[in-house]
């Protein structure tokens, strides 16, 4: 009978009197969750929210950009040292190419240095055809074969091109000399060691110039351009850009001098 008239009491009451009373919470609508739902829709809650929900949202963005960036430079970093590998293996085969070249240079000079009077004289004395003749060359076969590889496998200008050349307008300009009238009548003793000395005064200077280029090659460590003749061994050899007929001009001064000492005598 007391609690009904509480209740009867308490119905009829202010809220902030149920407040004081501690009744508030027995009544439907103002409970603990609507309190709280409240506080969360207030102002303060909504602004600490928004708040947070930014600094969230922020450090996720920032997170991915760190991510993506570090990711590009990942990336960078694969195709820098792809492209290091690669340049690597290509300057590795180019100079195993350039010590096969430099070092066929170098046996290039060797047919001529085995020779002697006799052995020159007759290199030069073989008739046939234009291929024979050319096989007679000293070491010629080597040179072209060389310039060969090295158009093949080193894209290398027309340096050895151009001592293969010399090689053979020299030789073909002193074979011409062979039958002169001014040699033909001296012992053959003689004929040969003009036509040697002859030989001689061109493919000396041309077999320091093709070791000089081939141990270049064989130094080079297949980086930028491979070696070739420099601009003062060319100036210095008028032979590498001498017509055939400027050639047989200087073919005749040299066996002139040679024969001088011989006739004199």
């Amino acid at each position: 009978m007391v609690f009904s008239s509480v209740l009867s009491t308490a119905g009829r009451q202010p809220a902030g009197a149920l407040d004081r009373l501690g009744l508030v919470e027995t009544i439907p609508g103002t409970s603990w969750w609507d309190r709280f739902v409240s506080e969360l829709l207030g102002p303060a809650a909504a602004a600490e929210l928004v708040i947070t929900t930014f600094g969230t949202a922020l450090a996720l963005v920032g997170a991915v950009v760190l991510f993506r960036r570090q990711l590009r430079h990942d990336r960078e970093l694969l195709r820098e040292q792809l492209t290091a590998d690669r340049r690597s293996r290509i300057a590795d085969v180019r100079a195993a190419a350039a010590r096969s070249l430099g070092q066929s240079l170098f046996e290039s000079t060797s047919a001529f240095d085995a020779m002697d009077d006799p052995a020159l004289h007759a290199a030069l004395s073989v008739r046939g055809s234009y291929s024979t003749m050319k096989e007679a060359v000293p070491d010629a076969d080597v040179v072209y074969d060389a310039h060969g590889r090295a158009v093949r496998e080193l894209d290398l200008d027309d340096s050895v091109l151009d001592l293969w050349r010399m090689r053979n307008k020299w030789w073909e300009a002193v074979r011409s000399l062979i039958s002169d009238p001014r040699i033909a009548s001296l012992p053959l003793k003689d004929q040969q060691a003009i036509l040697f000395a002859t030989v001689d005064a061109q493919f000396s200077p041309l077999r320091g110039l093709t070791k000089s280029l081939g141990r270049r090659l064989l130094r080079w460590d297949g980086e930028g351009d491979p070696p070739t003749l420099t601009p003062e061994e060319r100036q210095n050899t008028p032979l590498l850009t001498a017509s055939r007929a400027e050639v047989r001009v200087m073919a005749e001064a040299e066996f002139v001098k040679q024969l001088q000492p011989v006739t004199r005598d």
